[in-house]
């Protein structure tokens, strides 16, 4: 009979010949189930390798999203005390509740989101503002250029931390 790799695979894990696994179902279960065990220690290690941390923007990507906030700063701005324009103070907005500047009167829809922002949701929000969230009233500021709202996101992002 010939010897599938599986069954190669299966012997070395439990270290029986190949023709001791024939005819015997638990033993073959047995082995491959040792193999399974095997595999997930094996990717276990593999999780414990340090990543690198993607979160952290490109500090040139920030540099870009500070100068492209320009197109904003007319509405909003990064005023830690919420003085701005027509629209609320975006200083710290990465973690604050939509709709959760106190003092400025946000639509229903916004205030009533229940939504946190992170950066796929000012993503997604700048992409498409009444789309994301039907019933807001930013009426300027949708960013059609996917670098650009990604350099303006990680602008926002930094200026929360």
């Amino acid at each position: 009979m010939r010897s599938s790799p599986l069954r190669a695979i299966v012997c070395a894990v439990c270290r029986l010949p190949s023709n001791s696994l024939e005819g015997s179902r638990s033993m073959r279960a047995g082995a491959i189930g040792a193999g399974s065990l095997v595999t997930a220690v094996v990717l276990m290690g593999c999780a414990s390798v340090p990543q690198p941390d993607l979160a952290t923007p490109d500090p040139s990507l920030i540099a870009l999203g500070r100068d492209a906030f320009s197109q904003c700063d007319g509405c909003h701005s990064l005023d830690p005390q919420g003085r701005s324009g027509m629209g609320p103070s975006l200083f710290g907005i990465a973690g604050r509740k939509a709709g959760g500047w106190d003092g400025y009167p946000y639509s229903v829809a916004l205030a009533e989101s229940g939504m946190t922002w992170d950066a796929a949701s000012l993503d997604a929000f700048l992409a498409d503002p009444s789309g994301f969230i039907p019933g807001s009233e930013m009426k300027r500021g949708t960013v059609h250029d996917p670098d650009l709202r990604a350099a303006i996101v990680a602008y926002l992002v930094s200026a929360s931390e």
